[in-house]
């Protein structure tokens, strides 16, 4: 069977290419701008800007859709904590 070195993934009409360099994962303590300002330079040199920010929204608000309800508040929480001490 001969495999197409592309998948294409009708969401968001985001082709990723077949290749060895993973797509960063965010962590449960990361806001999506946390996560996006991170994971769009480590993989832009390979997907260009704008599949970059898609491939990088796509994987946070997947992760997030997976998390519990308690998962999700606590992080809300802790996000809000981080921005009233950088305001403070």
């Amino acid at each position: 069977m001969v495999v197409d070195m592309e998948h294409h993934i009708t969401h968001h009409s985001i082709v990723l290419k077949n290749n060895n360099m993973p797509i960063p994962q965010p962590s449960t303590s990361q806001s999506e701008q946390e996560y996006v300002s991170e994971c769009i330079p480590a993989i832009i040199d390979e997907y260009g800007q704008e599949q970059a920010a898609a491939i990088c929204y796509n994987t946070y608000r997947t992760k997030m859709s997976k998390m519990s309800s308690m998962e999700r508040v606590i992080l809300t929480i802790n996000n809000q904590n981080t921005n009233d001490a950088l305001i403070s």
